[in-house]
Formats: C-alpha cells, structure tokens, sequence
C-alpha cells in the first residue's frame, strides 16, 4: 500500500540557532517519514520591531540591522527563483552561522552561501536594501498568524489526523546527549540514527501529529524571538505545546 505524503510548511529564520537545530531534524524526519517541508521564511525584525525597548541593548542594535540581512537575501532569492530555492540556500546559511560559526555580518559569509546553493552573488545585495521586505512580511504574517505573537522562530503547520491545519512553535530541539557528554555540534544530527519517539503537540487538541522527536522542550520565547527555558504565557503548563522531554536542566541563552 503506498502511503500518502504530507506536507509541512516551515518558516524560519536562518539567523536563529534554535531554528536551524529543529531544520536539521525536519530534514531527518524526511528521510524516514512520508513527509515533504515546504520552507518559507519569517522575520526576527519584524517580530520585534514594537518590542525593542523591552530586549537588552546588544540584542536591540542587531534586531534593526544585522539581523534583517540573512532573511532578505532568502526572500529576494525566493521572488526570483521560487520557493524551491529556500531549502538548499537555508542549508548553505546555516552551516556557516551555526555550525562554523562564520560572521552574518560579512557580504562574504552571504555570498559563498548562495554560491554553494546555485544562486547567484548578486542577490548578496538584497541584505542591505527594503526592496523585498513587503514579501518578506507577507510571509512572515502567513506563518504567525497561524500561532499567534507570543511565539518566536521556528513555525510549523501540518494537516492533523481530520485533515484540519495543526499549526505550533517549534518544537525546539536540543542537542543529543551521550554519555557524560554532549552529543553532535549544533545543527547535526547522528546520521540513521532514529529519533526516539515523542509527541508534538498542538495547542487546545492534544493529538500527536506526525513526528517523531529527539531530546526536546517545551519553551517559551526568549530574547529576540528565539526560544528560552520559559512556559509561553500563552500555553499554560497542562497543555503545553510540546510534552517535555529530557532533563530539567537550563539551556544556553538564545541569542539571535
């Protein structure tokens, strides 16, 4: 019998770690489930823009320039060569961020990261411009209004068990721990290893819904968009939107 795949749209925003840790995994979930993402992206700036008196200075300064960057080089390369584009170039952004370390704020990280996905190095100038960012707010709106704005980065939306949209924050996914240590670096994951089984869940149904998870937790938002060791005040404790998984202890702080 061959089983119906399922699509999951996933917005994003390559600047945000906690983001791209659960990317990695939805590109595990691919592998071993009948389940295609359809990525899009979403705006920590935008996020933020009528909340910067509330965010420490440093994180302030980066949500009104650097962090805009990334984002709308992704949405300048979607409007020209679809959305099709997005996956490979996230990857490409994220590797260098977040698993190499390599600064946002040089064109040069930007452009070897679009060369690496097939693009081209002009759209490098798009970061530094607002000539996409009405698109960039369109899809941004599309994913948050689906959660509503006490949330951060990541989104997913699923068709649940009736066929009705399923639509959450995160879930967030922390690094795997073996042994005394930890496990892969940030962005990794332990290649045919399978995830252990867990439940993600939506807010108000309380039915599992397609994954499968690693070690995760349920977290509120953190500074900047990005998720912290927090319950959303939106989601009260008994229904969470993820059932919590491994120990209690605290995460890093999230920073964009």
């Amino acid at each position: 019998m061959t089983t119906e795949r399922v699509t999951a749209d996933f917005w994003f925003d390559p600047a945000c770690p906690w983001a791209w840790m659960t990317s990695r995994w939805m590109t595990e979930v691919e592998k071993v489930r009948p389940v295609d993402v359809r990525w899009h992206v979403m705006s920590l700036g935008v996020l933020n823009e009528h909340k910067l008196d509330e965010l420490p200075e440093d994180y302030r300064a980066a949500m009104t320039t650097e962090i805009w960057w990334p984002v709308r080089v992704c949405i300048a390369a979607a409007e020209e060569f679809g959305d099709e584009v997005l996956g490979r170039l996230y990857e490409a952004l994220g590797t260098r961020f977040h698993n190499q370390g390599l600064p946002r704020t040089e064109r040069e990280t930007i452009v070897a990261a679009l060369e690496d996905a097939g693009l081209p190095a002009r759209l490098a100038d798009a970061a530094y411009t607002d000539a996409f960012d009405g698109a960039l707010r369109a899809s941004h709106k599309e994913g948050i209004e689906k959660v509503g704005e006490d949330v951060g980065t990541p989104i997913i939306s699923v068709p649940g068990p009736d066929g009705a949209e399923v639509a959450f924050f995160g879930p967030v996914v922390t690094p795997r721990t073996q042994g005394r240590g930890r496990g892969p670096p940030v962005g990794r994951h332990p290649a045919g290893q399978p995830a252990r089984r867990g439940s993600t869940r939506s807010r108000g149904l309380g039915r599992r819904v397609l994954f499968s998870t690693e070690r995760s937790q349920g977290l509120g938002r953190g500074s900047g968009g990005c998720p912290r060791e927090k319950q959303s005040a939106s989601a009260p404790a008994e229904d969470s939107l993820m059932s919590r998984y491994g120990p209690d202890r605290p995460l890093p702080a999230a920073r964009p």
